[in-house]
This record gives C-alpha cells, sequence and structure tokens, in this order.
C-alpha cells in the first residue's frame, strides 16, 4: 500500500465560527484540536502515515461532522499542514474579513453533485433540451450557487455540476432529480453528497 510520509506541522481540515469560551471539539474526533483566534477556529491534527484513500476520507469525515456540529465550515484540501499552531493563527488572522464572509455564505449549507450521460446515440434533442431547461429551472435556480459544464467523452457528453444549497433542500433536491429520471428516462444521472463546499471556495488566501 501506498503511504504518504508525515512531516511536522499540523494539517489543516478547516475553518469554524468561534464564539469564545472553551475550544471547539467535534464528537468522536479525539485526534482533532482547535487553534482558536477572534471568531474563528482553524481544526486541525497531527498528519498521520497512510495511504492517500485513508487520508482523503479521514479529512472527509472531521469536515462533515464540523457542518453538523458548527453549521458552518471553510473546508480545506485534504493535506494542508502548517508548519505550527503560530503559522495557523498567522493564517487565521491575515484572512479574518475572508473567512467571515465565506462563513456567513456557507452557513446551514452543503454541496450536491449532479452528473449525466448525454449521449447523442440515446438522448433525443428534445430530451436533452428538456433536461436543460429541468436543471436549470427546478434544482438550482440561482447563478452564484451553480457551477455547471459539459465534458466531451468519445462520442457523448458528460453533464457535470454541484450545487450549493441549504441543508433542508438536500431531500427536495434528490426528489427533483428523481422526478427528472422519470421525465428523461434516456438520461443516466447520478447524485453525489451531500459535501462541505470545495467547489464554492473559489478565493484565494493571503499567507
Amino acid at each position: 500500500m501506498n503511504r504518504v510520509s508525515t512531516k511536522p506541522g499540523w494539517a489543516v481540515h478547516g475553518v469554524v465560527p468561534f464564539a469564545g469560551g472553551s475550544a471547539p471539539r467535534l464528537r468522536a474526533s479525539p485526534h482533532v484540536q482547535a487553534v482558536a483566534f477572534g471568531a474563528l477556529a482553524a481544526l486541525v491534527s497531527e498528519p498521520r502515515e497512510e495511504s492517500p484513500v485513508d487520508r482523503a476520507l479521514r479529512h472527509d469525515r472531521i469536515v462533515h461532522r464540523a457542518i453538523l456540529r458548527h453549521g458552518s465550515v471553510v473546508p480545506f484540501r485534504a493535506g494542508t499542514v502548517l508548519e505550527s499552531v503560530e503559522a495557523v493563527v498567522q493564517l487565521l488572522d491575515t484572512n479574518t474579513g475572508l473567512m467571515l464572509l465565506q462563513l456567513a455564505r456557507f452557513a446551514q449549507r452543503v454541496e450536491m453533485g449532479l452528473k449525466a450521460a448525454l449521449d447523442p446515440a440515446v438522448t433525443t434533442a428534445m430530451d436533452r433540451q428538456l433536461f436543460d431547461h429541468w436543471v436549470a429551472r427546478t434544482l438550482s435556480p440561482m447563478a452564484d450557487e451553480r457551477r455547471e459544464h459539459v465534458k466531451d467523452v468519445g462520442s457523448a457528453a458528460i453533464f457535470d455540476a454541484v450545487y450549493l444549497m441549504r441543508l433542508e433542500r438536500v431531500t427536495d433536491f434528490c426528489a427533483a432529480v428523481r422526478e427528472g429520471r422519470g421525465r428523461h428516462p434516456s438520461v443516466p444521472v447520478v447524485v453525489t453528497g451531500p459535501w462541505a463546499p470545495y467547489s464554492f471556495c473559489e478565493f484565494a488566501l493571503s499567507v
């Protein structure tokens, strides 16, 4: 099994809101610590010797628990490591305004994914047009809460999209997808999520 070599420092999983008092902790995550600065707290852990897959899965579990416990999280990519607690504090200090804006935007929100195979051999032009209309009007009408593109794969086209939505809308989203499958049976559709809103972290941190 391929293993990721450990290096000194702290793996940073994400940033959550912090209202003061005792440092926030995650249930069932005894190895996760919080580095607090002002109204922010970074969730960190010591890097482990583990495979890339195990590292990514552990990171995703930590970030998902953070959403459920704290209501909002700015997720970092798995494998983000800073050399010291002081470096984590400096990151929070330098990016406080940006982090607060993103936490407000992501409050009680998650990312849902949607993939569809638009194979011209089985997808009629009318069904493709109706599918596009259904996606635009049903799943996520706000332009800044959608990321959609089409990739050509051989003779087919893959519709690949992610949507930012409130947690309580996930059930409605899945129901809408089921309805869409019924209306457009020639379009294979796969749903993924809920995830932390990685695809909507379109900003650069100051370091």
